[in-house]
């Protein structure tokens, strides 16, 4: 299974590369764009096959009508599809896109409000973020097995009512169907009923043109995930320890055995609440809601969604938002004053308005760029939310992260940190890089603790303190340091057997720390 699944990821690399060299734009091969009937296009770097940018046919007017892509334009095969190609066309009540097309660009059929179906062909292969996000008609879209990688929100339904149907073989993001019910279809196994088999879409060329982008996004919210209440760890422990061992070990070696040192308490609870509150000041110009407020801070406390999540939502999706009808110059200000916390400088402000004006990006394409900033991931680490960027990390680290390795310190080493040893683990506990199990175990079997030598007792001591925030009774203390003296648990069971007790669970929910397990 694991081998299956690296070959298939290993195949989708392939073909990001493949399509990477194909489609990349090189002003000195071939940087314009040419025109056939009403679509524009460019050639690719092969000098064959084209990329089909946009489709600009105002004449042809708005009544609802079907859209069949034709697969050529000036004579080349069209394989991609760029994005924001028909990014927001409200004219069309079915697509169909022609065999050779093996790409579909970010948001290329983001908030077609009028499609009721899809038709994809069976060269497709890549299906990148948001392409068909916000399709509230579409009722149900069929993926065809050769596609091998399908992107974030590609196909979330602001209705919820879409019925997807995708085979097991295909790699997708674990929101690339959020809210849409979801078949997975086994390969080796029967189709299940009702579900056609894809056939090739129609080749005849389309007739029909865009309008202007809509104003409006769908108006209902993403249905509510269930809460789930984390499972216990099991009780039993490991029969034996692991053989890698860890690499970023504590520094320097104390003198003595720690005394009742203190531990550092969390300096305020992990601030969900309020990183909503700011969401709506900035983002919609308002304090928040009681309802929406509650909403939202589960939303990001449960983990279902990260900051990131969030400002798209509230930025992209919002009706509230959308109903603003925000000029360029007003959207990209609100977006520096959202992710970075700021106002525009000139020359920046000038390149995202210009960027958006010129059609060269979507404003949903520009959210995504101010979200992987480093800016962002530091408000985020303040607040103590994951920020959803997949590139930048936080260069601040959180007062909690400070406070719980501050704790791990002293607890477990008996001093205070150094200022090096603090920042490191901070930030990696911010930055999600150590969970706060993981980064117990490491202390744990640092250089600088097996140097102290600790006797079975007081090694049994310092896991209460620090997986339990108390001091053990001594019939506990005999117990433990029985198991490990009696040779039944070693002293590595003992640890993972603390690291998944409640207690703990707590200190790191109090921390706003992901557990883990060791």
């Amino acid at each position: 299974m694991v081998e299956s699944r690296f070959k298939r990821l290993g195949c989708v690399f392939s073909v990001i590369f493949l399509l990477f060299t194909m489609v990349s734009v090189n002003p000195k091969v071939r940087a314009e764009w040419e025109f056939d009937g009403l679509f524009s296009y460019q050639v690719n770097e092969d000098g064959k096959t084209c990329t089909l940018m946009y489709y600009d046919g105002e004449s042809a007017g708005t009544d609802p009508r079907d859209l069949v892509i034709p697969p050529e334009l000036g004579g080349h095969p069209v394989t991609v599809i760029a994005g924001g190609a028909f990014y927001g066309l409200n004219i069309f009540t079915s697509v169909s896109i022609p065999e050779g097309v093996i790409l579909i660009g970010a948001e290329a059929f983001y908030a077609n409000s009028k499609c009721e179906s899809i038709s994809l062909p069976s060269t497709l292969k890549i299906i990148e973020d948001r392409a068909f996000m916000a399709n509230s008609l579409l009722k149900e879209i069929h993926i065809p097995q050769s596609v091998e990688y399908i992107g974030s929100r590609a196909f979330y339904s602001a209705s919820g009512n879409l019925h997807a149907y995708v085979y097991a073989t295909t790699r997708y993001e674990s929101d690339a169907f959020l809210n849409a019910k979801l078949t997975v279809i086994p390969v080796d196994g029967p189709t299940p009923t009702g579900i056609p088999t894809v056939t090739p879409t129609p080749t005849k060329k389309a007739t029909v043109t865009p309008t202007k982008k809509p104003t409006k996004k769908p108006t209902k919210k993403p249905t509510k995930a269930p809460t789930k209440a984390p499972t216990k760890a099991p009780t039993k422990a490991p029969t034996k320890a692991p053989t890698k061992k860890p690499t970023k070990k504590p520094t320097n070696t104390p003198t003595k055995a720690p005394t009742n040192t203190p531990t550092a308490a969390p300096t305020s609870k992990p601030s969900f609440s309020d990183f909503v509150e700011r969401l709506y000041k900035c983002a919609l110009n308002r304090k928040s809601d009681a309802e929406g407020k509650k909403y939202w801070t589960e939303e990001v406390n449960s983990g279902r969604r990260t900051g990131g999540d969030c400002a798209r939502y509230f930025l992209l999706d919002s009706p509230e938002f959308m109903n603003r009808n925000l000029s360029v110059d007003n959207f990209v200000e609100t977006l520096y004053k959202t992710f970075f916390d700021r106002k525009p400088d000139s020359a920046g402000k000038k390149g995202w308005v210009d960027a958006i004006k010129s059609k060269k990006m979507t404003r949903a394409q520009v959210v995504e760029n101010f979200i992987e900033s480093t800016e962002w991931c530091n408000i985020c680490a303040k607040y103590g939310v994951r920020s959803g960027a997949k590139y930048h990390k936080a260069t601040v680290p959180s007062d909690n992260a400070k406070a719980f390795a501050t704790r791990l310190y002293t607890c477990c080493l008996g001093r205070k940190p150094e200022k090096a040893g603090l920042e490191y683990w901070a930030l990696a506990l911010t930055n999600l890089e150590q969970t706060g199990c993981a980064a117990a175990k490491e202390f744990f079997m640092s250089k600088e603790f097996t140097g102290l030598k600790t006797s079975n007792e007081e090694y049994v001591k310092r896991l209460y303190k620090t997986f339990m925030a108390r001091n053990p009774q001594t019939s506990e203390v005999n117990y433990w340091a029985g198991q490990i003296k009696s040779k039944a648990m070693s002293r590595y069971d003992v640890l993972v057997f603390f690291g998944s007790c409640d207690e703990f669970t707590a200190i790191c929910a109090k921390y706003g720390i992901e557990r883990g397990n060791i």
